[in-house]
């Protein structure tokens, strides 16, 4: 029987559905997976790196920290945050799984010259900045407590030479599209306003069932991407990168076991 052994690192991890992934992931495919989670507030990545895994997910706080560490792929060296490394004899490969995700699970989805209001200005919120250039979003507004944090997201958006406007944490505005990119909703509760002209969200965060974001989003008959369906995607794309075993078929088995 194959097996790997990997973790994920970062910090808070006490809601962390990884390890039930791994474990379903294991059994679809008759494999051993040892999953470890690595908790840290502050981390060294050199040290994190030589521990005996052959691979590793990345999350906040770290998806920037680990990136200068590795042979990033063409996503990760555009981005420069990554959230899945491949040891492979003694180098270390990284991709972004979470945009991956995010462009597979929205494909069908057409976003071009609408509007949308971003939660959260930290890496989870430059991927889905990118990716909303990429669908050819016409404005996109920052909803964060602290702007001075939002400089490497609004340099994005101004060498794309795209319209933006920054509003106070948790505010939204009459955006077509709200994408979480924070943990509300996961660690901490808070009302998410969705307005008459939603017809889109992507919701980063998750629990057991659907968030509160999500729910309504399902009362209103809103479109939606879970925080659930992003982390099996990017589980899935991750596991692929470590261990070139495809395993996209058990996407939907594996989402609804989790829900």
């Amino acid at each position: 029987m194959k097996k790997f052994k990997l973790c994920l690192v970062g910090y808070p991890l006490k809601k962390s559905f990884s390890p039930l992934v791994f474990e379903k992931i294991a059994k679809l495919c008759n494999i051993k997976v040892d999953f470890d989670l690595i908790e840290v507030k502050d981390t060294d990545p050199l040290k994190i790196l030589s521990l005996n895994y052959d691979g590793f997910f990345i999350t906040i706080p770290y998806k920037k920290t680990f990136y200068q560490y590795t042979n990033p792929d063409n996503i990760a060296r555009e981005l420069k945050i990554i959230n899945c490394i491949k040891k492979h004899r003694n180098s270390f490969y990284s991709t972004n799984t979470d945009y991956r995700a995010i462009v597979t699970l929205s494909r069908k989805i057409d976003l071009a010259k609408k509007s949308a209001t971003i939660l959260g200005n930290g890496a989870t919120a430059y991927v889905s900045t990118y990716f909303l250039i990429k669908k050819g979003i016409k404005k996109i507004t920052i909803s964060a407590i602290n702007h001075k944090n939002s400089s490497e997201i609004i340099e994005l958006l101004k060498r794309n030479s795209l319209y933006y406007e920054l509003l106070k944490f948790p505010q939204t505005n009459n955006s077509d599209i709200i994408i979480n990119a924070t943990p509300m909703g996961m660690y901490f509760e808070e009302k998410i306003k969705l307005n008459k002209d939603t017809k889109f969200v992507i919701d980063f965060a998750y629990t057991k069932g659907n968030t509160e974001l999500i729910k309504n989003c399902l009362k209103n008959k809103i479109r939606y991407i879970s925080g659930i369906e992003i982390l099996a995607m990017q589980a899935l794309y991750g596991f692929k990168f470590i261990t070139s075993i495809d395993i996209k078929k058990y996407y939907t088995k594996i989402t609804e076991e989790l829900i």
